[in-house]
């Protein structure tokens, strides 16, 4: 099942980041999560293996992680930085990894959502095109992508069940290689397309 939520804001993607994203069993343990980067669009900002906590700062903050100058043209007061497209597996893989320690298939799963994003999503990603009265979207073919990985659920009333999960985060910005310049994402798309990518 693939479910998609848009960050209202910065602030509200940090907090969502140290609160949720970034530990497992959310606030029971503190575990900590190992994320890591995802998309031609983190690669072209030099973003491989893991995700660092001020990396992801300053992309949701509009900021390029290397220069801490602004990565798209405009920073909005009110402007998305991003959208976090969760993808659960059954409840039987997640009890076979986390009962039995069938990690097989809890790797399967996280394989398969990897490649989904990859290679379903990511070559669909978009931007608006504007210039001199246009008035339409340019496929970039590039994301940039955090990938946090949960084995368990939020808890309710102190207990939290076996759940395999990926937070697959899209931050909102795109390389768009027309205009030579990094973009905000059409995110609204991945949304539309969800039904198609849980297939």
């Amino acid at each position: 099942m693939l479910r998609l939520r848009e960050s209202t804001s910065a602030a509200a993607a940090v907090k969502y980041h140290d609160e949720g994203l970034a530990r497992d069993d959310y606030y029971r343990d503190k575990r900590e999560v190992t994320a890591k980067w995802l998309g031609q669009g983190a690669k072209r900002l030099g973003l491989e293996g893991e995700v660092g906590r001020e990396d992801f700062v300053a992309l949701v903050n509009n900021r390029d992680p290397n220069t801490g100058k602004r990565l798209t043209v405009r920073d909005k007061k009110n402007r998305r930085p991003g959208y976090d497209a969760t993808l659960s597996a059954w409840k039987s893989t997640s009890i076979m990894n986390n009962v039995y320690g069938c990690t097989d298939i809890r790797d399967a799963f996280w394989k398969a959502g990897d490649e989904m994003m990859i290679q379903e999503a990511e070559p669909e990603m978009r931007t608006r095109v504007r210039i001199d009265g246009a008035d339409y979207d340019r496929i970039t073919g590039n994301a940039i992508i955090a990938a946090y990985r949960h084995s368990n659920s939020r808890p309710v009333e102190g207990r939290s069940d076996p759940h395999d999960h990926t937070h697959y985060y899209y931050l909102n910005a795109t390389f768009d290689a027309i205009e030579n310049r990094y973009k905000a994402a059409q995110l609204g798309d991945l949304k539309a397309k969800a039904p198609e990518l849980e297939l």
